[in-house]
């Protein structure tokens, strides 16, 4: 994984539109995912539970399935018109490679021209950037994920192939021990509208990247993984949510809500304990603060369709509803039910929620990717010409993207046929935009 600083790619404020529009709807997502599933929150005691034996990574079953270092890697950032200038230096550049271990990353360049590659153990297929939350309610800004200071962390969940994966079979389940990896990337710029100083700049090049902790389950390969965006805590949330429940004290801050389509067939919810608090935790045993932590946690939603492997998954725009696109072109669509209600309802009950509200068969061969209609407005009211809520796109290895109108599922509404033979891989469309992106595996 290779990180590198896209500050100025990104509107801010200033940008007399794009910025305004981004600023937007920023805002419109955070007040959806701060209000979804409030009583889906890590406890302490679920936590204490969750680490088991001394909570090393390294001793995990996982871990055996990860290669412990990378090939040697290099940074080559000029280009030489002399022949014999440009041998020496790709022989000074050679010679400078080193190889990054397991858990760990390694700078290269220096100043404002560095970056950042981490060795995460295999090849990378599922990856997510968990939007943050930038500023608490008194204005002041959301605790760093080491303990330390104020600034807002970039956090990546990923997920890898283990060593002994040289191939898969479509829509075949494939389990064993796995990890998720949540990694700390140097702090962004997120919540910021002034432009970033030199000072700022430099400050974030001197950060390195960190491997917080890993979430260890038995579901195998990892094919997708998706936050439902800005459903981390709030200060004065989470203390509510506690007092509200009865346990204050016991309840601990969320980093976010973590969908995860697994090689075993399952779809499954983990409500991601905030890496503070984490370490809060962890500072009981000094000693364990410098070894990569594992846990065990409990998703707090599963699903399943029998015969069927989930390779996409993507949350509504109100965190009600997740969809999945599967490797035998299904696309079913689940609700959320809350915590509350999963705790009263009976087992069969529970069962029954874990049926899919819709399942129809999209696509002749695999989906690839699949995404909701953007469905918030300028100051909150619906678009019906943008109903998210009901409105689904996908896009699948027969090169046709599809759109899908959950009320009437039977037949897509529009259908785009790609005019060569390549795979459909990605599809998404953005918040605010009429317009849909597609790329596929012929360049385009």
């Amino acid at each position: 994984a290779i990180g590198s600083d896209l500050a100025d790619t990104i509107p801010t404020t200033d940008d007399a539109v794009k910025g305004q529009r981004w600023c937007s709807a920023r805002k419109r997502l955070m007040a959806t995912g701060r209000a979804a599933h409030p009583s889906w929150r890590p406890t302490r005691s679920q936590l204490r539970s969750a680490i088991r034996g001394d909570g090393d990574a390294r001793h995990s079953d996982a871990y055996k399935r990860l290669t412990t270092a990378s090939y040697k890697v290099t940074l080559a950032t000029q280009r030489h018109s002399d022949t014999e200038t440009q041998t020496v230096a790709a022989a000074a550049a050679a010679a400078a490679a080193e190889t990054v271990k397991l858990f760990t990353s390694r700078q290269l360049g220096d100043g404002l021209d560095a970056q950042w590659v981490c060795y995460t153990g295999g090849p990378i297929w599922a990856l997510d950037w968990c939007p943050c939350q930038p500023e608490r309610a008194d204005g002041g800004a959301t605790e760093r994920a080491d303990g330390g200071g104020t600034e807002c962390p970039s956090i990546v969940a990923l997920s890898v192939h283990g060593k002994d994966q040289t191939s898969h079979v479509i829509n075949e389940p494939s389990a064993g021990p796995n990890l998720i990896q949540i990694w700390q990337m140097p702090a962004s710029h997120a919540g910021t509208a002034a432009p970033l100083t030199q000072r700022d700049k430099q400050r974030e090049t001197e950060q390195q990247p960190t491997m917080l902790f890993g979430i260890a389950h038995d579901g195998g390969t990892v094919w997708d993984l998706k936050w439902l965006p800005y459903s981390n805590d709030r200060a004065e949330t989470q203390t509510q949510s506690a007092r509200a429940e009865g346990n204050e004290g016991d309840v601990l801050g969320r980093l976010g809500l973590l969908a995860a389509a697994l090689g075993s067939g399952e779809l499954v919810v983990y409500a991601v304990p905030h890496p503070a608090a984490l370490h809060r935790e962890r500072s009981r045993q000094p000693e364990a603060l410098s070894v990569p932590l594992c846990v065990h946690l409990a998703p707090v939603y599963r699903a399943s369709m029998e015969g069927k492997v989930m390779w996409t998954v993507a949350w509504s725009p109100t965190g009600d509803r997740i969809a999945a696109g599967c490797a035998d072109g299904t696309l079913a669509v689940w609700g959320m039910p809350t915590h509350t209600e999963t705790e009263t309802k009976t087992q069969s009950d529970r069962e029954r929620a874990a049926v899919p509200l819709v399942s129809i068969k999209a696509h002749d061969e695999a989906i690839r990717s699949c995404g909701w209609a953007p469905s918030l407005s300028e100051g909150g009211e619906t678009d019906p010409t943008l109903a998210g809520e009901h409105h689904v796109i996908t896009i699948s290895h027969d090169s046709e993207l599809k759109f899908w109108d959950l009320r009437d599922p039977w037949q897509a509404w529009l259908q785009i046929t790609s005019g060569k033979a390549a795979w459909g891989t990605c599809c998404l469309w953005p918040t605010d935009s009429a317009a849909v992106w597609s790329c596929y595996t012929d360049g385009r």
